[in-house]
């Protein structure tokens, strides 16, 4: 196990790899939002009762007597999806952008401009755009970001913890 993330540390300091990898990253995201943006209103509820389902959410709504809790554990299932693939967009960006000094301001810009995009999708497929979704998909934005800044001494700890192990 340790060999093998040695081998993906040492591939990702050779930039073309983590470029075309990260690069990847991103329009597989970008996929993912859009394939989520284009499913229809009821669909759309069913994918959320799945995911609901998934993290034990579902089955707290069934034991709750008032209806305005089964409603919130809904909306906060939904909103916590946009919270966490716009995290993933953006960390994805930032790492396939190479311009050092705009790289986090280019993340924020292009990560919102899609959540914008993503939402004007949604009411030409006939669904409920909201401007306030784009504001929750920039705090996962904001998350992502700050994600990706740490990551580098994430990778530091991590490296210098296995090399002392293999000693």
């Amino acid at each position: 196990m340790r060999k093998g993330i040695m081998v993906v540390l040492d591939k990702m300091k050779n930039a073309r790899f983590r470029k075309i990898f990260w690069t990847c990253m991103v329009f597989l995201v970008m996929a993912v939002i859009f394939y989520f943006s284009s499913q229809g209103i009821v669909k759309s509820e069913e994918t959320s009762d799945i995911l609901a389902e998934f993290l034990g959410v579902k089955q707290l709504e069934e034991n709750t007597r008032v209806s305005n809790q089964s409603v919130f554990l809904g909306f906060s299932v939904r909103k916590l999806a946009h919270v966490s693939i716009f995290a993933v967009l953006a960390f994805c960006m930032f790492q396939a952008l190479e311009d050092r000094k705009k790289r986090s301001v280019l993340t924020v810009v292009f990560s919102y401009l899609y959540a914008v995009f993503d939402e004007v999708h949604q009411i030409m497929i006939g669904r409920h755009g909201r401007w306030q979704d784009t504001m929750i998909d920039l705090l996962g934005i904001a998350l992502g970001l700050a994600g990706a800044l740490a990551l580098p001494f994430l990778f530091r700890v991590v490296e210098h913890i296995l090399r002392r192990q293999s000693v």
